[in-house]
């Protein structure tokens, strides 16, 4: 049924634009029904990255762990000015001690945060990092603390930030995917949905 429904949806042409094959489409929609999302908020919010993992953004990793019944409190602030601003995130799991990370200017500029992107003609323009530096900051604490406190209701999926080091890791590395999924022709599709076989998955080739 999974299998059939993905299909389904994907050649309504209606879900988002990084959703770009049936494959990706069930893999999203199985790691939802995982994380208890429902499938259109599955698709919208669960994007895939070049290590083969699902990235989740900061707000719907937030969704997913306040509606666990261990969730004890999330709190996040900025601390400090300039090069010394820093953000807090603090994710507390019932019955254990507050789970506090930080990502500071310091850890910014070291991972070549800062510099500012570039055009495939050269041009410079401002990213994220320059436009919503506050934001970008929280976000990387909040994947800290929320990757640490509920690792089990995340499930393996990356928090906007964590996802960011993962595609870095995995393109130094050479290990991002370089084989674009196979789409089956029109008679496969429909025999595999037939016989109720399961869509292949994206190639995961970090091992993760």
């Amino acid at each position: 049924w999974a299998a059939w429904f993905a299909g389904m949806c994907f050649r309504s042409r209606m879900l988002p634009g990084h959703v770009q094959t049936q494959e990706q489409a069930l893999q999203i929609l199985l790691k939802g029904e995982e994380l208890g999302l429902k499938p259109t908020f599955a698709w919208d919010y669960l994007y895939p990255t070049k290590s083969g993992k699902l990235g989740i953004p900061k707000r719907a990793a937030l969704a997913v762990v306040q509606a666990c019944p261990m969730f004890g409190g999330y709190e996040e602030r900025l601390e400090g000015e300039g090069e010394n601003m820093r953000g807090v995130a603090i994710a507390t799991r019932k019955g254990f001690p507050p789970t506090l990370k930080e990502f500071t200017m310091a850890d910014a500029k070291a991972a070549g945060l800062l510099n500012r992107p570039r055009t495939r003609e050269g041009r410079d323009y401002d990213g994220p990092w320059q436009a919503y530096l506050k934001d970008m900051l929280l976000a990387r604490a909040a994947g800290r603390a929320l990757n640490v406190a509920f690792a089990a209701e995340l499930a393996g999926c990356l928090v906007e930030g964590e996802a960011e080091i993962v595609d870095r890791l995995g393109e130094n590395l050479g290990l991002s995917s370089g084989r674009k999924p196979r789409r089956l022709g029109k008679s496969q599709q429909r025999n595999e949905l037939r016989v109720g076989l399961p869509i292949r998955l994206i190639d995961n080739r970090l091992g993760c």
